[in-house]
């Protein structure tokens, strides 16, 4: 019998592997669709009741069993318990990977399992979030991160190092770009210094941080344009954004996996660069130059 996927993660690897025909499990474009569709909403596929989940699939209940049953579980009650897992309390989110990846059986032979298995995760969640792109938003968004007057970029707790990377990367590009906030001033200062036409960049993953939420919604409010970077669609930040990207963060981590969010910062800042042509380039020898003149100053050279 087919051995079912165990995260979120390896069940959006298998889904890649059966539209490209490959593996054991063999499944219709109708399937392959209702599957997708389920990925698509992992909260209500947790925890809503199977009729419900296939009126929202435009299916019947016996084709979502069936679906199950083709993947390898033991009915749909098991199917759903891979995306209930998904959804672990804010308080224990963390404790919970870290325990499960110390329990696993395979992760425990060897310590290159756990690096295979991550690695795995980290590349299906890339394949992943590059099929999702959608070229002409990703066309929009770079416009943005161009013309736009001035640009803000806002994370917290492990989305601090996406916001920083991509703002410290951006602003090699052009001027007035920085992070929301500082540590001594805090995001009700930067929200103030934003005006209508402004754009702000927000990065934030499951367990959601209030304040993050909070400001996107403060930011629309004054009409800045809002960019969302998150894991699903049914995160509380969409209701707030003018352009949404979805970076997947399942896999075998104590916490959010970050590979496919760090590719997508370094893909549109490429898109950019490129946009700006001769301009960008400009910009990148203006900041070699005050490197090397802050190195000569020190003696480094």
């Amino acid at each position: 019998m087919v051995s079912p996927p165990e995260t979120l993660s390896e069940m959006h690897f298998l889904l890649s592997e059966l539209r490209q025909g490959k593996g054991d499990i063999q499944l219709g474009k109708s399937a392959r669709q209702t599957l997708s569709r389920l990925l698509e909403m992992p909260r209500q596929t947790a925890i809503y009741p199977i009729n419900q989940l296939a009126e929202s699939c435009q299916v019947s209940a016996s084709t979502l069993s069936r679906l199950a049953s083709r993947l390898g579980f033991h009915g749909f009650k098991q199917f759903q318990q891979v995306f209930k897992q998904h959804l672990a309390s804010d308080s224990d989110f963390y404790s919970n990977l870290a325990h499960k990846m110390q329990q696993s059986p395979d992760l425990l032979q060897k310590n290159h399992a756990i690096i295979e298995g991550i690695a795995k995760n980290e590349s299906a969640n890339i394949l992943q979030m590059c099929q999702q792109l959608n070229n002409k938003t990703l066309s929009h968004i770079v416009d943005l991160l161009i013309n736009k007057p001035h640009v803000r970029v806002v994370g917290y707790r492990q989305s601090a190092s996406l916001a920083s990377h991509f703002s410290y990367c951006l602003g090699m590009l052009r001027r007035n770009v920085d992070l929301l906030s500082s540590p001594e001033h805090g995001a009700a200062h930067g929200l103030a210094q934003l005006a209508a036409g402004d754009l702000l960049i927000v990065y934030s993953f499951y367990p959601y941080t209030r304040t993050t939420v909070t400001a996107a919604h403060i930011a629309a409010a004054k009409g800045v344009q809002v960019v969302v970077i998150t894991d699903e669609q049914q995160s509380p930040l969409t209701a707030a954004a003018d352009y949404v990207i979805i970076t997947p963060t399942a896999g075998h981590f104590y916490s959010n996996s970050m590979a496919s969010t760090l590719v997508f910062n370094e893909m549109v800042l490429s898109l950019v660069a490129r946009k700006l042509g001769d301009n960008g380039i400009e910009a990148l020898k203006q900041r070699e130059h005050i490197i090397d003149a802050l190195e000569a100053e020190f003696g480094e050279h």
